[in-house]
């Protein structure tokens, strides 16, 4: 139970165990107690600031790795997560792919470690093969949950038509 909790809250309790080591070492060069107080109120903001900022992101930095200028998307597989239409459906069309990937680019996300995935939206399998070195390529499968107002662990913040393309392969026009 108490590793539960220590797992849990791993961030924070490194976090202050950070704070408290400084802190102690400030505390061996700077005698004037409110400069010291001052020196870590301003280390605190700062790390806050850091940490809050690293939460907001866009799809192209997330997925940098596996989608860059040696990736080619062989396929994109959209299974449908409807009530009224559960479907699946296999794109390898170039022009179709970029479409995808266009509407998707342009989408900023924010994590959220306690999202909920809706019955509805649409689950993402590209099949993404990278140039690693001459004549050495990797393929790798990208995954994603995606949903009006998600992208799997993050919510989707900015105002954009993700869904688009997908949503018309989908349909079948």
């Amino acid at each position: 139970m108490l590793l539960d909790f220590a797992m849990m809250y791993f961030n924070v309790i490194l976090f202050c165990t950070l704070i408290g080591l400084v802190a102690f070492v400030a505390s061996m060069f700077i005698k004037n107690r409110i400069v010291l107080i001052n020196s870590i109120g301003v280390l605190v903001m700062a790390a806050v600031i850091l940490v809050s900022m690293t939460q907001y992101t866009t799809f192209s930095k997330l997925y940098s790795d596996e989608l860059n200028e040696n990736s080619v998307v062989k396929s994109v597989t959209i299974r449908a997560k409807m009530p009224e239409n559960s479907q699946t459906i296999t794109i390898e069309n170039k022009e179709d792919i970029e479409r995808i990937l266009g509407d998707l680019s342009g989408i900023k996300l924010k994590k959220e470690n306690d999202i909920t995935f809706h019955e509805k939206g649409y689950h993402v399998e590209m099949i993404v093969t990278t140039q690693i070195k001459k004549n050495h390529t990797s393929t790798e499968r990208v995954l994603l949950e995606l949903g009006n107002d998600y992208l799997d662990h993050y919510k989707i913040i900015s105002e954009s038509d993700h869904l688009k393309t997908i949503e018309s392969l989908v349909k079948g026009e």
